[in-house]
């Protein structure tokens, strides 16, 4: 339990985050290739354009933000939409305040999101950070993903610029602080953990990152079985609890929140492993993921490496605890 309580949601709160020299070029490709998949099949056009640029910044954090609002873009364009992003140092020859944060003279490296998508009026840009507030449709979403960005952007002395009208797309500009030193080299990546073809349950209110989650856990050897929101998910599993391994679900979801689902689901299968999934943290969502039977919390949006690991732990203990009862 305790190693996989380590998979908790990364803090964005002051002074909770670890600065390093990070490779911008490298935060936007992990990115784009994380959202391969997903504008694929919704046959979305993401044109980038990266420079590289080291970064001072956490680099988990750093990941999360472009990932939050490339992610955004996406959902905000339809079918055969386009989004278009560009990735470059820059020097700020005039300090001024802007949407979020203040730009001063010096260095930094700018990334530009761009959507084709149907704009937002004034009132509209007013409210996208507030938690909770979404443009989406009534079930398409809690609304979450910039209010996470709201906070990074403030943690890191960045700044963010939205720009936006009705029927004209919506552009963000962020400008994270650059760093004197140079990037470490990236180590060649390690072989993730597979899956054995366990069924995995995944549940979110946003049908999107349903899919996107299905896509991830099949490419690691898992069976994934979409729902989406807890009606749907209830309604599956009792009719077959014994049918599935795992849960992976969203916290905060309009009809039943991820905590609820997990206790309601541990109730019909005891020691069914749950991990909840969350954009939005919060001080006492640890705490209250552990109370109701979870065992771990990740960040959204996944990474295929997170998700990985983390479902190789849960799993684990599982197998242990089961043994035990076997051989007792």
């Amino acid at each position: 339990m305790a190693d996989a309580l380590r998979f908790t949601l990364a803090s964005s709160e002051s002074g909770l985050n670890e600065r390093e020299p990070v490779d911008l070029a490298v935060i936007v490709t992990a990115t784009l290739a994380g959202l391969a998949s997903e504008t694929g099949r919704l046959g979305i056009r993401i044109d980038a354009v990266t420079e590289t640029a080291p970064l001072d910044g956490d680099r988990l954090l750093t990941e999360r933000l472009v990932a939050n609002l490339l992610t955004n873009a996406v959902q905000a364009v339809s079918d055969g939409g386009r989004v278009v992003m560009r990735a470059e140092p820059i020097t700020v020859g005039e300090a001024r305040d802007c949407t979020v944060g203040r730009v001063h003279r010096g260095r930094y490296a700018r990334i530009d999101i761009t959507d084709s998508g149907a704009g937002m009026t004034a009132a509209q840009l007013e409210r996208i950070f507030e938690p909770f507030f979404t443009t989406k449709p009534v079930g398409a979403g809690t609304g979450l993903g910039l209010s996470l960005v709201h906070g990074i952007v403030l943690d890191h002395g960045a700044a963010l610029e939205v720009a936006s009208q009705p029927g004209a797309g919506t552009s963000f500009s962020i400008y994270l602080p650059v760093s004197d030193a140079q990037p470490e080299e990236e180590p060649a990546p390690l072989a993730l953990p597979q899956g054995e073809g366990q069924t995995i349950m995944v549940v979110d209110d946003e049908e999107s990152l349903v899919h996107l989650a299905e896509e991830v856990l099949a490419s690691l050897g898992y069976e994934p079985v979409g729902c989406i929101g807890a009606d749907q998910a209830l309604a599956l599993f009792r009719a077959s609890p014994e049918r599935f391994d795992a849960v992976l679900t969203d916290a905060v979801m309009p009809d039943m929140s991820g905590t609820e689902l997990i206790q309601e689901l541990q109730r019909l299968k005891p020691g069914l492993p749950a991990i909840l999934m969350s954009g939005y943290g919060g001080p006492d969502l640890q705490a209250q993921a552990h109370s109701a039977g979870a065992q771990a919390v990740l960040a959204k949006p996944l990474t295929q490496a997170d998700l990985a690991h983390c479902l190789a732990v849960v799993l684990a203990v599982k197998g242990v605890a089961a043994a035990g009862v076997v051989h007792a």
